[in-house]
């Protein structure tokens, strides 16, 4: 249900984007709303929704980091352990310094690289997943408490997780800006990436969830968890955690992408309307220096090359101040589940379902 839903919204922003002749969501949000209150709805939603993910992302390599410290570690199985390394904060702050490099990218072409690592590490979980079902099945070691259909209450909480699951298979508040990396730039191609990811998405999704259930039972819900030293052995467990580690860090600098430009589009233009009102006429006057009214000294203005340095070094410098505050905020969550019940609930829901159908329906 979630990968039909994300073709189905897919190829209505894609619709959207073809009436409106607009190329990005901000764009069409601001033709479709106005210019004023587009901006403002496309700007807040973004900020809250991929900085928020982002940072869940961090916190989520955090707890992971912690459970391989415990197994890899013995003085982390004290409870009162002064080891740094024995700490969720630690492995947050480190994960969100490895992928600050990536937050400095200008497109979403610069993160195909990473984006080729985070694939790798889903499609090694999947199988080996799906490879130790095999071993559970064959070994005759089938978990007693399975059924052919869910319990209703189980049904219910997986029509409830449907929104978030929409939302991993279809990025939709990074579509448009995945749009001019495709080769050709057209709507064909852009269908055609649609499709296979969103294919493969399902495959690895379902895979990963029937296997896991077949091998584990009811405990197979937290997949990370069923998966211990004791039933994969050491390695296999730690690999099996470097790479779900390896996927949720990854993810962080695409939902960051579109967040950091909103932010410093917005510093920018407060920051321009600043300047323009300080400036004001100033009527001429005679001075008593000479040689500043000689037309013979020319002013000293900056070249264009310097201009540019000094705004690139301002925007890297902004960039750099949100990732850090993305860090610090990561630190101090000790769950993921509130961050992922809030923004699933609330900007999750509005950039899924609510934009590419209103755009669509509003624009035509």
């Amino acid at each position: 249900m979630s990968c039909l839903m994300g073709v189905f919204l897919s190829e209505l922003l894609l619709r959207a984007k073809n009436v409106a002749g607009e190329p990005t969501l901000m764009g069409i949000g601001k033709k479709v709303l106005g210019e004023r209150r587009g901006y403002l709805i496309i700007t807040i939603c973004n900020i809250v929704n991929n900085l928020g993910l982002g940072t869940t992302y961090l916190v989520v390599v955090g707890v992971t980091g912690k459970a391989l410290a415990l197994v890899v570690f013995d003085s982390c199985s004290k409870e009162s352990s002064y080891d740094l390394y024995c700490h969720q904060w630690f492995y947050t702050i480190v994960a969100g310094l490895l992928v600050l490099p990536l937050s400095f990218a200008k497109s979403m072409a610069a993160l195909k690289n990473a984006s080729t690592v985070k694939v790798c590490a889903i499609a090694f979980f999947c199988g080996m997943t799906i490879c130790y079902c095999f071993y559970i099945i064959g070994t005759g070691k089938v978990p007693d408490d399975l059924h052919y259909l869910p319990s209703f209450s189980s049904a219910m909480e997986g029509l409830g997780s449907i929104n978030i699951v929409t939302g991993a298979v279809s990025y939709h508040y990074a579509y448009l800006s995945i749009y001019p990396t495709v080769v050709g730039q057209c709507d064909k191609n852009m269908r055609k990436t649609t499709y296979l990811g969103i294919g493969m998405v399902c495959f690895v999704y379902a895979s990963i969830g029937f296997c896991g259930y077949l091998a584990f039972g009811h405990a197979g819900d937290n997949l990370l968890v069923s998966f211990t030293p004791d039933n994969v052995g050491t390695f296999l467990f730690v690999m099996f955690n470097i790479a779900f580690t390896s996927s949720a860090l990854i993810t962080f600098p695409v939902v960051f992408f579109d967040a950091k430009n909103c932010i410093i589009e917005i510093i920018e233009s407060s920051i321009k309307k600043r300047s323009s009102t300080k400036e004001a006429p100033i009527e001429p006057q005679e001075s008593i220096n000479p040689t500043k009214e000689d037309p013979l000294i020319p002013e000293s203005k900056p070249t264009t090359q310097e201009s540019n340095t000094q705004s690139s070094t301002k925007r890297n410098m902004m960039i750099l101040i949100i990732h850090l505050s993305c860090i610090g905020v990561a630190v101090f969550i000790p769950s993921i589940l509130t961050a992922f019940k809030l923004i699933g609930g609330t900007t999750l829901n509005i950039f899924m379902y609510m934009f590419p159908c209103l755009f669509y329906i509003l624009i035509t």
